[in-house]
């Protein structure tokens, strides 16, 4: 598991490719020590692993780094043509 402290974009890799297709969920949760907003998403990998179903990566993001990729998302969002 891994707490995001920095989130920045970056130029893609000369040729990126799609990744195999997984499932994964988040949930908010407040911390107890500081009531600070934590956003955690879990990946599970392929059905085909030998533990299909166990977590596969989490990772969690505080309000600044949800910030940061709200803005990335509604900047790239807004330059695609409407659905």
């Amino acid at each position: 598991m891994a707490f995001v402290t920095k989130l920045s974009e970056k130029s893609a890799p000369v040729s990126p490719k799609k990744h195999d297709e997984i499932e994964a969920e988040f949930f908010f949760f407040a911390t107890e020590a500081d009531d600070r907003l934590i956003l955690q998403i879990d990946t599970y990998g392929r059905s085909s692993r030998d533990m299909p179903g166990k977590i596969s990566q989490s990772f969690q993001l505080g309000v600044p780094q949800m910030r940061v990729l709200k803005n990335l998302l509604e900047k790239k969002l807004a330059s695609l043509p409407p659905e």
